[in-house]
């Protein structure tokens, strides 16, 4: 079942695993963290933040979609609970 998030265009055009990505940055995991969690290498998360950077618009450099993620951070974490 797809989830719609109308208040953060975008949203609905990450894959699973960049949501997986953005649901752990907004609980405030660091980039290691993400990685040893989702059994990926930190390379690989850097890639999806970019990808997810570029999806949703957020431009300006790495600190931007922490930014981002933590200015929309209910509405990002209402998402997963409604997995």
């Amino acid at each position: 079942m797809a989830i719609s998030v109308q208040v953060i265009p975008g949203w609905n055009e990450l894959t699973e695993r960049e949501k997986e990505v953005v649901w752990q940055l907004a609980e405030g995991k660091s980039t290691a963290e993400i990685a040893s969690q989702l059994f990926i290498s930190t390379k690989t998360v850097g890639n999806h933040k970019t990808n997810i950077s570029s999806k949703l618009n957020v431009s300006g450099g790495p600190g931007s979609l922490i930014r981002f993620i933590f200015k929309n951070k209910v509405d990002i974490l209402s998402t997963k609970q409604q997995l």
